[in-house]
């Protein structure tokens, strides 16, 4: 299992907890394929991310 390099301030915690800043879309899906099913948003609801 290879973290993602791509993802900003991507830091695992241990084996079954990580964070990071705010993904891309496709950045989702290849952190999903590292076994992340659950994902907590802790930005504003004003936060529009990188569009």
């Amino acid at each position: 299992m290879t973290d993602p390099t791509d993802v900003i301030n991507w830091r695992r915690i241990d084996a079954t907890t990580t964070l990071s800043g705010q993904p891309t879309e496709a950045q989702f899906a290849a952190i999903k394929t590292l076994g992340v099913s659950d994902v907590i948003n802790l930005g504003p609801h004003s936060n529009r991310g990188i569009e």
